[in-house]
């Protein structure tokens, strides 16, 4: 997941995850989509939901506009409803928001909604994820709280659980509901998910074998299930001789539950290939904060002759694979993985993930990379 600025400020306008954005609303586009949702669609450039417009929405959205008109604009993303869009279609198909900033005690109440359509796809526990994990960014923030929930809507009480929520109070009809912001852990954390991305031959593995030797930290290289889906599940279209990205967008949704067991499951872990993409990682990142920790490795400022030079210098490894493959084949490799490497960089740039770039002094690129992924700071780059 990931977040873009609003009007130049910190406070986020959008958050992006594996399926979808979430757009913070402002006041002007509550009032529309109370009062004229064909506005609010020519505004966004895409349909919104009619069938979630309730009478109980209507006085929900009354309440959020009249909150807000008083409020300091800067707090508006705690007052708002987020629009939920599906990123494929797109279609703004439900709404999720906060009741007003964190209390005293730096708790806030999230409620939401979604079109009857897109229930029972997970949707909604996604946004729900993420918005939570947006909350607990913000310093004020140290609960989010969803209390009261009926028994009789046991699809609510399934998102709650399942993005960690733990109820708290039982009453005669109602449930209580309540995830406490997780408690930060110094240094390079154990139950960390280390992902090491970027282009061929960038130092990937050196970085994955580092951690390993080091902190005693298992690995696992992504390649290995690409070259298997592709020779074992051809009818998935993963080919391994395939474009970078377009191998790893056809790779992540069948990786991503994997990462996220991970996350969950083992105490540390190092995944590295050139199939993960920086978007993909954001939508990872932010659903587990302090747990996922991201570097990606590329040479936009090399020339496939330089990279040729070092491959030959370097070569000789136990299991090398490049090794056994002529000048003109390495040349044409590097000259693709020097245009993956500008791609990364960018993407990198757009949502903000460090990119280390080992065009002219690779060991000290990998230095920086390593300091990277194990520094006490969350942003050391």
């Amino acid at each position: 997941m990931s977040d873009r600025p609003l009007d130049g400020r910190n406070t986020p306008l959008t958050l992006y995850t594996d399926r979808l954005q979430l757009i913070c609303l402002n006041r002007a586009q509550l009032q529309a989509y109370l009062e004229d949702p064909a506005r609010l669609e020519r505004e966004l450039g895409f349909a919104v939901s009619r069938d979630i417009v309730t009478a109980s929405l209507v006085r929900a959205l009354n309440f959020k506009i009249e909150k807000m008109s008083i409020a300091d604009e800067s707090l508006h993303q705690w007052y708002t409803y987020w629009l939920l869009v599906v990123s494929d279609v797109p279609f703004g198909a439900g709404l999720v928001g906060f009741k007003g900033r964190p209390d005293e005690h730096g708790e806030v109440e999230i409620g939401y909604g979604i079109d009857p359509a897109y229930q029972r796809r997970g949707y909604m526990t996604e946004a729900v994820r993420a918005l939570i994990a947006w909350a607990f960014r913000q310093a004020e923030c140290r609960a989010v709280t969803a209390p009261n929930t009926l028994k009789t809507n046991p699809a609510s009480n399934r998102v709650l659980a399942k993005v960690g929520m733990r109820v708290y109070i039982e009453g005669a009809h109602g449930l209580w509901w309540r995830i406490d912001r997780p408690k930060a852990r110094p240094g390079p954390p154990p139950g960390t998910l280390y992902l090491i991305g970027g282009a061929a031959r960038a130092g990937k593995t050196l970085l994955t074998h580092r951690l390993f030797r080091a902190h005693n930290i298992p690995y696992f290289c992504v390649d290995y299930i690409v070259s298997a889906l592709d020779q074992g599940a051809p009818e998935l279209g993963i080919d391994a001789e395939s474009p970078n990205v377009i191998r790893a967008a056809k790779l992540w949704p069948r990786i991503v539950p994997m990462l996220r067991n991970i996350v969950e499951v083992e105490p540390a872990y190092t995944v590295e290939g050139d199939a993960l993409l920086p978007r993909g990682v954001r939508s990872l990142m932010d659903p587990y904060p302090g747990q996922v920790r991201a570097c990606f490795l590329g040479f936009a400022n090399a020339t496939p002759q330089q990279k040729l030079h070092d491959i030959r210098a370097h070569v000789g490894a136990v299991n090398d694979w490049i090794q056994d493959y002529d000048d003109d084949y390495i040349l044409t490799l590097m000259a693709e993985m020097i245009d993956f490497s500008r791609y990364v960089r960018e993407e990198c740039q757009t949502w903000g993930l460090p990119y280390v770039d080992v065009s002219r002094d690779f060991a000290a690129g990998l230095e920086r990379a390593y300091l990277i992924l194990t520094a006490a700071d969350k942003h050391p780059w």
